[in-house]
């Protein structure tokens, strides 16, 4: 039995579980290595973050828009650092909500969003926001090498990526290159 259908069991069964969160779909509220602790509720609100199945993967998203379809409730989602909402889900399909969040790191860009972040949902920026940072991350470490050659420092021996080849683009489309003066 995989550890994923154990947590899912567990809260079946009325359970919390704490769990180690992956992905950037809640970044900042909840990042990669961050622990999540769920509690089996049902009765969840807008702006819960809830829990349930999704293609054999456990999500957490906070539910945005509650509706009835038919005599039946459906309960819609979305990740803070989506554009899109997602498939509507039933009342049978919640898992839980998460009810804690401990932190893995907070970097100074991370304390950063999560200062602003309220304002970037309510404008709606969120999304915005975090895909233009991953962008620049990603131009970033592509491009590392190139800047401290540009800025004349030796890095003999960079291998950013490993074995794989570095991404081209981004949802910003590519990086611009960047020549050395020094050389």
């Amino acid at each position: 039995m995989k550890l994923k259908d154990l947590s899912q069991d567990l809260l079946i069964n009325g359970y919390q579980v704490r769990i180690k969160a992956s992905g950037l779909s809640m970044f900042p509220s909840i990042g990669t290595g961050d622990r999540i602790t769920i509690s089996p509720q049902k009765d969840v609100r807008i702006g819960d973050v809830i829990v349930f199945n999704r293609g054999g993967q456990i999500v957490a998203h906070k539910l945005v828009k509650v509706f009835e379809k038919e005599g039946i409730r459906y309960y819609q989602t979305r990740g803070d650092s989506s554009f899109r909402l997602d498939q509507p889900i039933t009342a049978g399909e919640i898992l839980g909500k998460v009810t804690g969040i401990e932190r893995a790191r907070l970097s100074f860009a991370r304390r950063i969003l999560l200062f602003i972040s309220p304002v970037l949902r309510f404008c709606r920026l969120n999304a915005i926001v975090i895909s233009a940072l991953i962008s620049i991350r990603n131009c970033l470490a592509v491009n590392l090498h190139a800047i401290l050659n540009f800025l004349c420092l030796p890095f003999p021996e960079f291998k950013p990526f490993g074995d794989r080849p570095p991404p081209q683009e981004d949802i910003g489309g590519p990086c611009p290159p960047i020549t050395n003066p020094c050389a």
